[in-house]
């Protein structure tokens, strides 16, 4: 029998052809064992059907091309259903799915067993653990004498769980190997007919534009969601109005009526048109029914990042007309609650901690549009753009190799890792973002290509083609650096081994921490030259490194908040960090109504690089609170001078954290300035 460890080696080896079982072992996160037992599956399958079984060559998995063709036309056909053994946790997705879809007037017991294929007691099992890992979406499983089991909570949240489901799975080894089996093991025969009607009534009639994986994701939901849409109630639902106008409606709507074969209910229609405006994309010119909403919102949060992290933007309209795009997905899925499956979330809080923490503050400004909390894949997607937004542009083509770019992951993704490898590739000149569909019917003239999946359609083009992840890792950067240039032998670069200088390392010293070793390697390597008369260590100053103990003025009585920012500005100015003209850009803001307040009492003066020499700030806390304008109260003033864009993000974070503790506004009433430094060491 075949089982979920089998088919996702089978996928990787259509795609990989060859393997070791070290990188086999990586990829599944299987044991050897493990490994071991699910080739031993695979091969007993092959003989079952007379085929040869895999060969295993000096730890080398080796796909034949007739076991390929093999492994493929079963993946056609279904050949595979009849011997898959489901497990346990796919058991349980299974019983939400018959649970979601409860097509039968009553749902028993009998039902599941029918469809499981297992013991009752088993049954009773999975039921009792899916109860539990429902529990947190407070979702129960409910069973009743006049219907039999169904699911009780709260509408979108069951919606948005069945999902979240989908989406995961279809970005996995796996991809639609569940739902296909599903389809096969319940008689739902309707894909091949919805995905013929999504495209007549989307692509074809209104020319909707999707990437290969968006259709996947549409087709297999709206297939397995036909009786959840078919019955759900017909009142009227939250911006139906407003949605009506658009096209987008006009698709849903059309989609619907032909799938379901009535005229669907506001809150179907209200669902389906809020996820296609997720997947399109508008100018800020255009004049869509949603404009005034959308940039209200870009407004808000692009504000907000510049008043919490210190930067202001140079070309504030192109970062505004870049977020649009972008944040209209956002808005949607927040509004209706569709889930964003971002498998790049976790290395984005890692890598650029920063920045996320940045974007999440700032997202607070317009979290009660939505009623409750905006999601970290949602942060760690806008973070993607404020990286590129404080990032330097204007790479020019002149003399370089010419680079495509595909990735059919999405807006976000793609935007994301163009700008990743236009930084890491100064030399080649990009083009894109694409997906693989749209970049072969283009005429261009490329060198290589960057592709985000191991697209065989690609290959028909006769370029180098490189593999690479939307968000990489310093150590997967400097290998795909080291391949690219070796590939096109440019400037015949010779790049150092890491393997190499840990080993010269180990030899002439102990080395504490190898991983911390090998990690800082690679990000060294990775950086640009730096001007060694620049202060080391500039790169990620912390807060104290910053706001000094010579910069901070307690218990200081002032007469205008003019006083207060000069006041500020005095030992900036002593040490050379400011100059007269950023202080009197500050008191025009101020004059101009520019207070920017962090916090209740807390503000925090800064302009643009008009005077700002260098990186420093200063504090004053005021004896009592100050009255500004009589409309604002401010008791702490702290000045920022960061003529560098992002260098200072690190000791704002630490700020911002500072900001919500009682006790450091307890120690700034309350102390001398050393104690006050002493406490930000500490505790920053």
């Amino acid at each position: 029998m075949l089982d979920k460890k089998s088919i996702q080696i089978i996928n990787i080896l259509i795609s990989e052809e060859e393997i070791s079982l070290t990188k086999l072992m990586a990829r599944t996160g299987l044991s050897k064992k493990q490994v071991l037992y699910a080739l031993d599956y695979i091969n007993d399958f092959l003989k079952d059907h007379h085929q040869q079984a895999l060969s295993l060559l000096q730890q080398n998995l080796i796909l034949s091309f007739k076991n390929k063709e093999f492994f493929i036309d079963c993946f056609n056909k279904g050949h595979f259903f009849d011997d898959y053994l489901l497990t346990a946790e796919e058991r349980r997705k299974y019983i939400y799915f018959i649970l979601f879809r409860k097509e039968t007037a009553y749902l028993s017991t009998s039902d599941f067993l029918a469809s499981l294929k297992v013991s009752k007691s088993t049954v009773m099992e999975d039921i009792k653990k899916l109860q539990k890992e429902l529990s947190p979406y407070h979702i129960r499983i409910a069973n009743d004498r006049t219907v039999g089991y169904y699911l009780s909570g709260d509408d979108y949240q069951i919606r948005y769980l069945a999902m979240s489901y989908i989406l995961e799975d279809l970005s996995s080894d796996w991809q639609t190997f569940f739902y296909d089996y599903l389809f096969y093991n319940e008689k739902i025969n309707e894909l091949a007919s919805v995905t013929a009607i999504f495209r007549h009534c989307a692509v074809e009639k209104y020319g909707l534009t999707l990437t290969d994986k968006q259709l996947l994701e549409i087709t297999y939901t709206l297939t397995l969601f036909k009786p959840y849409l078919a019955k759900t109630a017909p009142q009227d639902t939250m911006g139906y109005t407003s949605l009506k106008s658009s096209k987008e409606f006009m698709i849903a709507a059309a989609v619907l009526k032909k799938i379901l074969a009535l005229t669907p209910g506001p809150k179907a229609i209200s669902f389906l048109t809020s996820w296609i405006l997720t997947f399109t994309t508008v100018s800020i010119s255009e004049a869509t029914f949603d404009r005034t909403i959308i940039l209200n919102l870009v407004n808000k949060v692009i504000n907000r990042f510049e008043l919490l992290s210190g930067i202001e933007f140079y070309n504030i309209k192109e970062v505004k007309s870049n977020l649009y795009s972008h944040f209209r997905a956002v808005h949607y899925r927040m509004l209706y609650k569709i889930p964003i499956l971002n498998n790049f979330s976790a290395r984005i809080r890692s890598q650029y901690a920063n920045v996320f923490q940045l974007v999440r503050s700032s997202l607070k400004a317009i979290e009660s549009y939505y009623q409750f909390p905006i999601p970290d894949e949602e942060v760690a997607y806008l973070s993607m753009h404020f990286i590129v937004a404080i990032e330097d542009y204007g790479i020019k083509k002149d003399g370089k190799k010419v680079a495509a770019v595909i990735c059919q992951k999405g807006i976000g993704s793609s935007s994301f890792v163009f700008q990743q490898l236009k930084l890491l590739f100064p030399d080649f000149y990009f083009i894109g973002p694409y997906d693989s569909h749209h970049f072969l019917q283009e005429t261009s003239s490329v060198d290589l290509i960057f592709s985000t999946e191991n697209n065989v359609d690609l290959y028909q083009v006769n370029k180098n083609i490189f593999i690479v992840n939307p968000a990489m890792t310093p150590q997967e950067r400097y290998h795909l650096l080291k391949k690219v240039y070796s590939r096109f032998g440019i400037g015949q670069v010779r790049f150092p081994k890491v393997t190499d200088l840990m080993t010269i390392i180990g030899k002439n010293s102990d080395i504490k921490n190898s991983e911390q070793l090998q990690g800082e390697l690679y990000d060294y390597l990775l950086s640009p030259a730096i001007d060694t008369d620049k202060e080391k260590g500039s790169d990620k100053p912390n807060l104290s490194d910053i706001l000094r103990l010579e910069f901070i003025q307690s218990i200081v009585k002032i007469s205008s908040y003019e006083e207060g920012i000069i006041l500020a500005a005095a030992p900036l100015l002593r040490n050379k960090i400011i100059k007269e003209s950023y202080l009197k850009k500050l008191l025009e803001d101020y004059q101009s109504g520019k207070i920017m307040q962090l916090t209740d009492l807390f503000c925090m003066p800064h302009a643009r690089d008009t005077g700002g020499n260098h990186l420093g700030m200063s504090l004053i806390v005021l004896k009592k609170p100050y009255m500004i304008k009589e409309q604002t109260k401010v008791k702490y003033i702290l000045l920022l001078s960061a003529p560098k864009s992002s260098v200072h993000l690190l000791a704002m974070n630490q700020l911002l954290k500072l900001l919500t503790r009682k006790d450091f506004f307890e120690t700034l009433d309350q102390s001398a300035p050393d104690k006050i430094y002493d406490y930000i060491v500490a505790n920053q």
